[in-house]
């Protein structure tokens, strides 16, 4: 019936093969070769999001103690653990602007928590743990990542609980030059990249797309991101390089 008010022919149109282009980062900084960078982050204890296991003498008591409940929250600060690393690597994967931003925050919670451990071990001020999201973390995938995790905690952590500060604090301060480290490489490479001695590779790649959907006829695109400020580092650099 549309054919024939419409005197032609109708379908769907032809689709062209996807192309996959697998273009990751290479390095950062002084961190030289894709090992490097997962290997940095894989050394990563994050302490500051696993307050519970420092409650008890040893890390092995606490988490012997958490057998029996699958629940407990000892297991589910390893299980936002273990998905922090996995949206490390989710971030590299979309931008290395997308992962530093990322890296900045959760240094931030370490060093905040770091702050108050010593500040108790020091002069007993018994300040409560911030052990959700911070409130700058606007990434709605870390939010829920995090807040999923910690409302279910039964009750809060304080300092004056912790059976092991000694083990919280050291654990804390490794956590901390560890991400300092990552963070001052990924720095490194931006300033870099700002000053035209590196290059963005995957960014180049999406340039030369765009350059040839500029001699098509159809020239309209649309490029999706899984995260937003991946989209708005995409979105000012392509306006740097004239495209609107």
């Amino acid at each position: 019936m549309i054919e024939k008010t419409l005197g032609e022919d109708l379908g769907f149109p032809d689709k062209e093969k996807p192309v996959n282009i697998y273009q990751g980062v290479e390095h950062l900084g002084k961190l030289d070769s894709t090992e490097d960078i997962y290997a940095a982050f894989e050394n990563l204890h994050l302490t500051a999001y696993q307050p519970s296991l420092y409650l008890e003498k040893t890390q092995a008591k606490a988490r012997k103690g958490a057998e029996k409940e699958w629940d407990d929250n000892v297991n589910r600060e390893r299980f936002l653990v273990k998905m922090m690393g996995v949206l490390f690597m989710k971030r590299l994967e979309s931008s290395w602007f997308s992962c530093m931003t990322t890296v900045k925050k959760v240094l931030d919670v370490h060093e905040q928590t770091l702050k108050l451990a010593l500040e108790f071990r020091d002069n007993g001020v018994n300040s409560p743990l911030v052990t959700g999201a911070s409130d700058d973390m606007d990434d709605e995938e870390i939010e829920n990542l995090m807040d999923e995790t910690f409302s279910l905690r039964k009750g809060s952590i304080r300092l004056a609980d912790m059976k092991n500060l000694g083990g919280f604090i050291w654990g804390l301060q490794k956590d901390v030059n560890s991400l300092r480290k990552i963070y001052e490489n990924i720095e490194s490479f931006a300033h870099d990249y700002e000053s035209g001695k590196e290059k963005d590779l995957k960014l180049e790649e999406l340039v030369k797309i765009l350059n040839e959907k500029k001699k098509a006829k159809n020239k309209k695109i649309v490029i999706f991101t899984a995260f937003a400020d991946t989209a708005q580092f995409i979105f000012e650099e392509l306006k740097k390089r004239g495209f609107t």
